[in-house]
């Protein structure tokens, strides 16, 4: 029997290449689907990697904090000052070096603010913060912001190697800082017990912890840049809240030069 010219034998075989073939090409375009959902992320990620690498701050040595940091009069709003109440407000408080503060209080009460004025990734609206009696701005806030390091409440691991992970603060950095950088965040007896060491893959360091394991906190608190709250100077410091959880209260005198503007 011929059908179209093709005997069953024919029309058997080619039934059996497209019984093989068609998961194949299904295959195919669902790949060709997820590769257009996922380049517009992935070239928005090139670009945004462009921008960081171009807006790098070049090495600065670090400015160890020797005597006190003190916070004199700070304001800050995000926006136009006349649109509404600022984010802080006349904060003025002194840390000790080496002594341990927190700040606690409400959603918006402005500790994220306050943290980012801390790491020198934002400028008071008024007055100033000085440390060891020096004003911290220009090239001091730049050296002062290798000086600190940022603890996030929940640490990312990118999908590689804890050791890319880690060099991701500074690619050029030895063998022995990345296990220093363990030891500092506690990790170091985890990560040396897992079979592959540094070499292990993030998703197996921190499975079953949410971005909470050894693994986790090394990574993500090994490298001195600092870019969001949460933010803590080794030795750490904070300032105390006021009762009403409105902003930090006064915690000690104001020993840095007094500002122009006030």
């Amino acid at each position: 029997m011929r059908h179209s010219g093709l005997g069953a034998s024919e029309l058997l075989v080619l039934a059996f290449i497209a019984v093989r073939v068609l998961p194949a090409l299904r295959r195919l375009q669902q790949i060709a689907q997820q590769t257009a959902h996922a380049l517009p992320g992935r070239l928005h990620a090139a670009e945004m990697k462009c921008e960081l690498r171009a807006a790098a701050e070049p090495a600065a040595e670090p400015m160890p904090l020797r005597r006190e940091l003190a916070v004199c009069g700070v304001s800050f709003s995000y926006g136009d000052p006349a649109a509404g109440p600022p984010a802080l407000a006349d904060v003025d408080f002194v840390v000790p070096a080496g002594r341990l503060v927190a700040v606690t209080g409400p959603s918006g009460a402005g500790k994220s603010t306050l943290a980012d004025l801390l790491l020198g990734l934002l400028e008071p609206g008024a007055s100033a913060i000085w440390m060891d009696g020096a004003p911290l701005d220009g090239s001091a806030r730049h050296r002062w912001r290798r000086s600190v390091a940022c603890v996030l409440q929940d640490p990312h691991l990118f999908y590689e190697a804890i050791r890319s992970n880690l060099l991701r603060a500074d690619p050029g950095a030895p063998e022995e800082e990345l296990w220093r950088a363990l030891r500092l965040a506690a990790a170091a007896d985890f990560v040396a017990a897992l079979p592959d060491g540094l070499e292990t893959w993030s998703p197996t360091a921190a499975r079953g912890c949410r971005g909470r394991s050894p693994a986790d906190r090394a990574a993500g608190g090994a490298a001195p840049p600092a870019r969001a709250p949460g933010a803590r100077r080794r030795p750490p410091a904070s300032s105390t809240p006021r009762p009403n959880g409105k902003s930090p209260r006064r915690s000690g005198r104001c020993a840095g030069p007094p500002p122009s503007s006030r």
